[in-house]
């Protein structure tokens, strides 16, 4: 069963960071990323508000919101899935989204030490390019790069 990829609803707000941040919590506790629920709530629901994400999507199985990505021109700034719908396709369904939403290319940023992201963007043949250090977390990151030629 493949997910379905649509524009996040603003009624929707709320659930959608509550899956970004439970994602986030588990894929990022072995680096400098102490946030706390409401936090990551707040931020999410006042960033969506603003015009500084071009699309919100979700993807959606049944009834669950099982996966975020938050597309700037360009750049892909967040994309989570829900850790128990981890390798079920949900991911790749929100990279083809990006790549129909910004098809001349676009890149994105992962922490080093998040392997299991890491092994998935290798995995669909992104290009890795520079390595680089989170301003925020002080943690080691590489940018991936998808180009319409590259897969």
């Amino acid at each position: 069963m493949r997910p379905v990829i649509r524009v996040m609803r603003p009624q929707e707000a709320g659930a959608a960071a509550r899956v970004l941040f439970e994602a986030a919590d588990h894929a990022y506790r072995q680096i400098n990323w102490h946030h706390q629920e409401e936090d990551v709530l707040n931020w999410f629901t006042a960033t969506a508000a603003t015009t500084r994400w071009t699309h919100i999507y979700l993807a959606i199985m049944g009834d669950a919101i099982c996966g975020v990505m938050c597309l700037e021109p360009g750049h892909v700034d967040q994309l989570f899935v829900a850790r128990e719908w981890q390798g079920k396709g949900i991911g790749r369904a929100l990279v083809e989204a990006a790549k129909q939403a910004y098809p001349q290319g676009w890149d994105l940023f992962v922490f080093q030490k998040n392997t299991p992201a890491v092994a998935f963007y290798d995995a669909l043949g992104l290009r890795r390019g520079e390595e680089g250090v989170s301003l925020q977390e002080g943690e080691k990151e590489f940018n991936y790069y998808w180009e319409p030629d590259s897969n």
